[in-house]
């Protein structure tokens, strides 16, 4: 979850927990670290520290002497609670090189599970014009992408996801240069839902008339024929898409039979795949209710079933 261009970390604390003053960050690297057990629930530490590499972007250059950053370079290392969204001054990494290459790489231990981040930061924006904020006013939870482009270059310098709760949703940016504008983009819009915005010259507000769609609780079984008898309740991953529309999006995860979204409209009919021994399999219903209950029946001769 990369944040080149510059994000405000507007909560932060030490290892210790204590509150530190916010800061602007200047992402080197970064790396998204989720694990799910069979039951379905997130590990969020581990027994041990495990070993982490991140890349470091070889164009990061190091506020201290102007400079590319090079091997033996000291770079900040964060954390990012994804559920409560505060940052932890974790220490320092130190830049070497990956063997056999040239790229740039930071070795760290991590002792749990989250958004790990390599960024140089600063008490103040960079650049003359103050750090902005969009407040997003969203009329139910949506996920949504911001885009940063530079007007001059056309360049994209930051692209992310962030999941909007109902209600206002504050944003700060920090901005390097005034050419510098956001644009928003929602996956369940399906179109660009704010007009592009300088980053630079005060806050924007936006409001979002979201479309709001049904939750739906889907169960599924499968059953092998006698003499075994046997009922299995999988686990795999999923992916949908509205009936001849498109490629297919990640829907989720299966975890014992059982999948509960809200990415659907009543009435539409979605195509949902998924992969099984290197085979893909397809399968369209109209959705027409809140909760399904489906039972697949096994051939005999399926090795689950012997």
């Amino acid at each position: 979850i990369a944040k080149p261009g510059g994000f405000i970390a507007s909560k932060l604390v030490d290892p210790a927990g204590n509150p530190l003053p916010s800061v602007a960050l200047e992402t080197a690297g970064s790396v998204s670290l989720t694990i799910v057990a069979d039951n379905g629930t997130k590990v969020k530490k581990f027994s041990e520290p495990i070993d982490l590499t991140i890349d470091i972007n070889p164009t990061t250059k190091s506020p201290k002497t102007g400079e590319v950053v090079k091997e033996g370079d000291s770079i900040p290392l964060f954390s990012r609670d994804e559920e409560t969204g505060v940052y932890t001054l974790e220490g320092n990494a130190v830049v070497r090189k990956a063997p056999n290459s040239n790229k740039l790489v930071a070795n760290v231990k991590v002792p749990h599970l989250s958004d790990w981040e390599l960024a140089f930061y600063s008490n103040s924006p960079n650049g003359s014009c103050d750090a902005p904020s969009v407040t997003i006013n969203a009329n139910t939870s949506a996920g949504i992408f911001i885009t940063l482009y530079n007007t001059l270059t056309g360049q994209v310098i930051y692209h992310d996801y962030y999941n909007l709760v109902q209600g206002p949703n504050v944003i700060k940016f920090v901005s390097q240069d005034k050419n510098v504008i956001a644009e928003i983009t929602g996956l369940r819009i399906g179109k660009t839902i704010s007009s592009m915005f300088p980053l630079c010259g005060g806050n924007a507000g936006i409001d979002l008339d979201i479309e709001q769609f049904d939750e739906v609780d889907i169960k599924i079984k499968a059953v092998c024929p006698a003499p075994s008898n046997r009922t299995i309740y999988p686990s795999f991953p999923v992916y949908y898409k509205e009936t001849g529309n498109g490629e297919f999006d990640f829907l989720g995860d299966v975890v014992n039979g059982r999948i509960t979204t809200n990415v659907f409209k009543a009435g539409r009919s979605v195509t949902f795949g998924t992969e099984y021994e290197g085979k893909w399999y397809e399968y369209t219903r109209i959705i027409d209710k809140a909760a399904y209950d489906e039972t697949m029946t096994l051939p005999k001769d399926n090795k689950v079933c012997k």
